[in-house]
C-alpha cells in the first residue's frame, strides 16, 4: 500500500453470526462485520508510524473517488459534499462485540 501497489482500502461487510465466525477454518465464513472500524484500524497503523494521515486520505477518500468516478466526493472542495470524519488521535477503545454494527436483520 505505502508503494501504492494497492490504490484503495475499503471494506466489505460481512455481518455473520460469532457461531458462523468459530467454525473450523474451511467451513468458517469468511470476511469481518468491521465497516465501521476500518478507520481506526488505519489510524492504529499511523499511531505505530507505519502510514501517515496524508496517505490514509488517498487511499480510504481520494483514490475511491477518483477510480469509481464517484463525482463531488473523495475531496475537501467547494462545491463537494461535506464528508468529514473528526478523530481524537490521542483517545483510544477497544472493538468488542458490543460495538459491532451489524446489518438490520437482526444478526448480534
Amino acid at each position: 500500500m505505502l508503494d501504492d501497489r494497492i490504490d484503495i482500502v475499503t471494506t466489505d461487510h460481512a455481518p455473520h453470526t460469532l457461531d458462523e465466525k468459530q467454525k473450523s477454518y474451511f467451513q468458517s465464513m469468511s470476511g469481518a462485520p468491521i465497516i465501521q472500524h476500518s478507520l481506526n484500524i488505519m489510524l492504529e497503523f499511523f499511531k505505530q508510524g507505519l502510514i501517515s494521515l496524508e496517505k490514509i486520505a488517498e487511499k480510504m477518500c481520494h483514490n475511491p473517488a477518483i477510480l469509481y468516478g464517484i463525482e463531488n466526493r473523495g475531496f475537501i472542495r467547494e462545491g463537494y459534499y461535506a464528508d468529514l470524519t473528526i478523530v481524537d488521535l490521542n483517545s483510544s477503545w477497544t472493538v468488542d462485540k458490543n460495538n459491532i454494527y451489524l446489518n438490520a436483520v437482526g444478526h448480534h
